[in-house]
């Protein structure tokens, strides 16, 4: 976000999955946080040992 925020001059930017599956989010930078808003689904669950 914070790449494309400073490219294209934006805050806010809108972002569309082309898909069968498709999928819409929206971004909004805040200073150094970025604000994420969309439907999300789990598809995968695991554990990572260190």
């Amino acid at each position: 976000m914070p790449f494309w925020a400073q490219k294209l001059e934006k805050t806010n930017l809108y972002a569309k999955q082309i898909s069968p599956r498709g999928g819409d989010l929206d971004c909004e930078l805040r200073g150094d946080r970025v604000i994420m808003r969309g439907r999300a689904v789990t598809y995968l669950r695991g554990q990572i040992s260190l």
